[in-house]
């Protein structure tokens, strides 16, 4: 650089500032109390997985009862999380995570109380509308107090909370009904909720949060951003009406990805265990556990790849390493092997998962995240649903290997489709 020339000598010290410039923090009391929101909706959740088809057994009911209480539970919960998005985005994102949870811990106590079949089809529909509550309102508040520049980075941290609950809901759950104790286990669970619930309330960054032009005009009375109406010229469009006060036309990219990705998901999520136990192997329940401990190790590097390299970094090898997995698994003969899937799938699914999630964000107003992640959580429970359909259909058909196989291509599919919906979701 040449010192006597003006306009070198000023960049300089501009180059400088900018290197040095401070990174946002992101541990901060508002991001950890909701992920401990996450966390313990999270491991809820993997309780009542584990442990209701036992409850069901025990109160005389039918397999295909369990079929119907996780319907009624599906199909509540998918409903409510269109609600409960733009509820969280014209009331506040708190009010709507407290509400969640209450209804959620009343549904889980009535199951130990009233100990009926009929009743347990209401209880679980009022677990499904806490839930959706709870989960789609906490996914919002995650994405407000995440800064930007970081939002993988968050939101794979936030994630964790899926890989924990994995480890830490079913031995809890199993532990009660391994000796009958099913009064405690909804009461422990009912427990859990309200630990939710105080978490949720000692959230309060919308309180603290100026209103946008308070800069401008200090004098006039400071409203938590998230309960601001919805400003037509924010973005500097008309105000959504119909079906888009509800569903984020920014989000649906990165949610038609999630619909894709899940629907060969469900192949694994219903059949891997049935798999394992034709195959004849001993440790199946392992495969959960090496896929638990991968999606926690990806989640804590993904999100800041994620952050740096952009989207395209995380998806196309995540996707790809899915694709040969599932592959993997229609071919293999072996334990190990499958154990090794098992590992191979919770890497792939630890990065996607969170990239997704920020994409479904990332171009979306703060008045309309609750609306994104309503999008985003919606697409995932129909493509699961969807999936566990299909995937029985294709076994009773052709077995296994067309099983796999047919994930295999599903998440190619997704890989092709991966590079189009990034495109319309970052220039949305």
């Amino acid at each position: 650089m040449n010192p006597g020339v003006d306009g070198r000598t000023e960049r300089a010290p501009r180059a400088s500032a900018a290197s040095e410039a401070p990174v946002p923090p992101l541990w901060t009391r508002d991001f950890l109390l909701i992920c401990m929101v996450g966390l313990f909706t999270a491991i809820m959740m993997q309780i009542l997985n584990a442990t209701l088809a036992v409850y069901v057994d025990h109160l005389g009911g039918r397999g295909s009862f369990s079929g119907l209480v996780a319907t009624v539970f599906a199909v509540c919960a998918g409903v409510m999380r269109l609600v409960s998005g733009r509820w969280s985005d014209v009331k506040g994102r708190r009010i709507v995570m407290v509400l969640g949870a209450l209804v959620f811990g009343v549904g889980v106590y009535a199951c130990g109380v009233f100990a009926s079949l009929p009743l347990l089809l209401l209880f679980r529909a009022v677990q499904g509308v806490g839930f959706a509550a709870v989960s789609t309102a906490s996914g919002a508040a995650v994405a407000d107090v995440t800064p930007k520049s970081r939002m993988g980075e968050g939101l794979g941290y936030f994630g964790l909370g899926q890989s924990l609950s994995l480890a830490i809901g079913p031995a809890v759950g199993l532990a009660f009904t391994a000796k009958g104790e099913y009064p405690a286990l909804f009461t422990t669970g009912a427990a859990v909720l309200a630990l939710c619930l105080v978490f949720a309330l000692f959230c309060t960054y919308e309180k603290r949060r100026p209103k946008p032009d308070a800069a401008v005009a200090p004098q006039a009375p400071a409203l938590p951003e998230a309960v601001l109406p919805p400003d037509p010229q924010e973005e500097g469009g008309p105000a959504p009406r119909g079906l888009w006060t509800i569903v984020e036309r920014t989000a649906l990219p990165a949610s038609l990805l999630q619909l894709l990705l899940c629907v060969g998901i469900a192949s694994m999520t219903a059949f891997a265990g049935l798999f394992a136990t034709t195959r004849g192997f001993a440790h199946a329940g392992l495969f959960f556990t090496f896929q638990a401990v991968a999606m926690f190790v990806s989640r804590l590097f993904a999100g800041r790849l994620f952050d740096r390299h952009g989207p395209y970094a995380v998806l196309v090898p995540a996707t790809a390493l899915a694709a040969a997995t599932f592959a993997g698994l229609a071919l293999l003969r072996s334990e190990g092997l499958f154990l090794a899937c098992g590992a191979a799938i919770g890497l792939a699914l630890g990065s996607i998962g969170p990239a997704l999630q920020a994409l479904a964000v990332r171009r979306a107003p703060h008045h309309r995240r609750g609306a994104a992640m309503a999008s985003f959580f919606l697409a995932t429970d129909i493509g699961i649903g969807l999936g566990s359909v299909l995937w029985g259909f294709v076994l009773d058909a052709g077995g296994f290997l067309s099983v796999f196989l047919g994930a295999a291509a599903m998440m190619a599919v997704t890989l092709a489709a991966s590079a189009p919906a990034v495109r319309r979701a970052l220039h949305s």
